[in-house]
C-alpha cells in the first residue's frame, strides 16, 4: 500500500509542476514505483517536496483502513507496486487501486492550493552563496559515477559522492534534522537558510535494516556544522556485498542557480564539499 500511495503522489507532482524537466522526472519516477521501484519517487521527489511525502502515509493508512473493511484477499504472492493487483482477486481490485486514487488526488488538491502561494519564493541572499560541509572523510567522486542511476543521474538532485575511509558521519550544515529512517541509513538536514542536504551513506543498505548503523540525532534535532550525526560499520556493510559510497546531495537543487564543487581526491570534515548559489 505504501509504495502504491508513493507512486500516486509522483504522479499527481508530474501534472503540478511546469518546469519540463521536473514534470519528466516526476512521470518517470512516478511510473517507477508503480512498478515496485521506489527510491526515484521518495527522495527524487516527494521529500524534496515534502506534502507528498506525508500525503501518501496518510492515504496509504486510509487504504488499508478501506481494503479491510471490504475483504481485500490476495490469491497468490505478487510484487510490489500496482503490478501486484494480479495476485488480487478479481472482484476486489477496484478496493486496491483505491490508493493510489486517494494519493493522487488528496496531492493534486493540496499541491494545487499551496504550490500557487509559494510560487515565486526565493531563498534568502545567505544561502544563494553557502556551502556544505563533507560529512565523512574520504575521497571525493563524481555523483555521475555512483554505481546507482537515482543519483547518477541527478533525480535526487546535484551533488557529490565520497568513498569512505572513516566509519562516522557529521552535519554538513547548520540546522535542523529534517528526515530520518529506522534503519539509519539517510538523513535528511535543512540548513537554516533553506538549503536541503540528504546524506545517503551507502547503496541499496535500507535492507540491512539498521545492523551496522548508529545514530546519534533524531528527527526535529538542531544540530551544527561537524556535529557527530551516525557511525556506521564500513566492514559489516561491505562483507554484506554493499557499496558503502556516501551520497550528499542537494534536494532542493531547482530552487537555485547551481550547486557546484571544485573537490577531487582526499577530503576531511573540515573541508567544504558543495557550493549553492
Amino acid at each position: 500500500m505504501a509504495s502504491v500511495a508513493q507512486g500516486g503522489a509522483t504522479l499527481a507532482m508530474s501534472l503540478l509542476q511546469r518546469d519540463k524537466e521536473a514534470k519528466s522526472v516526476s512521470l518517470s519516477a512516478g511510473i517507477s514505483v508503480l512498478l515496485g521501484i521506489t527510491e526515484p519517487a521518495v527522495f527524487g521527489v516527494n521529500l524534496r517536496h515534502k506534502f507528498p511525502f506525508f500525503i501518501a502515509v496518510v492515504a496509504s493508512g486510509i487504504a488499508t483502513v478501506f481494503i479491510g473493511y471490504f475483504h481485500v484477499l490476495a490469491i497468490a504472492l505478487g510484487s510490489a507496486g500496482v503490478i501486484g493487483f494480479i495476485s488480487i482477486a478479481p472482484q476486489s481490485i477496484v478496493a486496491f487501486l483505491f490508493d493510489v486514487v486517494i494519493s493522487f488526488i488528496a496531492t493534486y488538491a493540496y499541491g494545487y492550493m499551496h504550490m500557487s502561494k509559494t510560487k515565486g519564493e526565493t531563498v534568502s541572499d545567505d544561502a544563494k552563496a553557502m556551502t556544505v560541509s563533507a560529512p565523512v572523510a574520504g575521497d571525493v567522486i563524481p555523483l555521475k559515477d555512483v554505481n546507482d542511476e537515482v543519483f547518477s543521474n541527478e533525480l535526487v538532485g546535484k551533488g557529490m559522492a565520497i568513498r569512505p575511509s572513516d566509519g562516522t558521519i557529521y552535519a554538513p550544515v547548520d540546522g535542523t534534522v529534517e528526515v530520518t529512517y529506522a534503519s539509519n541509513h539517510a538523513f535528511g538536514f535543512k540548513a537554516d537558510s533553506g538549503i536541503e542536504v540528504l546524506i545517503h551513506i551507502g547503496l541499496e543498505t535500507v535492507d540491512m535494516n539498521g545492523e551496522g548503523f548508529k545514530a546519534f540525532c533524531e528527527q526535529g534535532d538542531r544540530v551544527k556544522r561537524n556535529d557527530k550525526i551516525c557511525e556506521f560499520d564500513r566492514d559489516l556493510i561491505k562483507s554484506k556485498g554493499y557499496d558503502d559510497t556516501v551520497m550528499v546531495v542537494i534536494t532542493n537543487t531547482d530552487t537555485f542557480a547551481d550547486v557546484t564543487s571544485d573537490k577531487a581526491g582526499e577530503i576531511t570534515i573540515s573541508e567544504d564539499l558543495l557550493k549553492v548559489e
